[in-house]
């Protein structure tokens, strides 16, 4: 289950008579954007990358080859031997270029992984995001076994970067799996990467 911080925004409404006029619509993605100067540190980053997707508005972190495991853990040369713990960790860092007189905003982020632990493991996830000038952000969940599911967080923070400036946007995960007390035959493992599912950043546009 995750813990976090959230910070409370307070919006003040000026009532004005009449029916409210709607807010408008985001605008169409403009062409022209791209995930320029993409680069991975960290022992799980094996394969990782970036990809944009739903029509521009949404950008995906894929990390690819990145898990912890604990247990009795398969080896690379066929062996099996017990690892009472395990941390790995990916962070990926990347420019998002547009064209001027667009503005991006950036509104809600997602963090899933996978948890599959054995009574007695015991697994930890810390994602952390910046985005543009804006401070990082840092979610951690701790989670213990038995547990066979995805576990998924999401803020929803909105953050306006400036008019047609390249915004720089960096997003990590660190998994962290200790075997407890668990039985010889036990594998517990927490993998960043379900399927289809990746985490994510969702983007908005407008004219600026």
């Amino acid at each position: 289950m995750f813990t976090h911080a959230a910070g409370h925004v307070l919006a003040a409404v000026l009532a004005i008579p009449g029916a409210p006029a709607p807010a408008p619509a985001p605008d169409d993605p403009p062409d022209g954007i791209a995930a320029t100067d993409i680069s991975s540190e960290g022992d799980g980053c094996r394969s990782s990358g970036v990809a944009l997707t739903d029509g521009n508005r949404r950008l995906e972190f894929r990390y690819g080859a990145l898990e912890a495991q604990a247990g009795m853990v398969l080896q690379d040369n066929g062996s099996v031997t017990w690892v009472q713990s395990q941390r790995r960790s990916c962070r990926i860092s990347l420019t998002l270029t547009y064209p001027a007189g667009w503005r991006l905003t950036t509104y809600r982020s997602a963090f899933q992984t996978w948890a599959d632990l054995a009574a007695g493991a015991r697994g930890t996830v810390r994602g952390e995001h910046r985005r543009g000038a804006w401070p990082m952000e840092v979610v951690t969940g701790n989670v213990g076994g038995p547990v066979g599911s995805t576990i998924t967080h999401q803020q929803s923070v909105k953050r306006h970067h400036a008019c047609g400036v390249p915004t720089p946007i960096t997003f990590a995960k660190e998994l962290i799996v200790d075997g407890g007390s668990v039985s010889a035959a036990d594998t517990s493992e927490l993998a960043a990467d379900i399927g289809e599912k990746y985490d994510q950043l969702d983007l908005s546009w407008s004219r600026c």
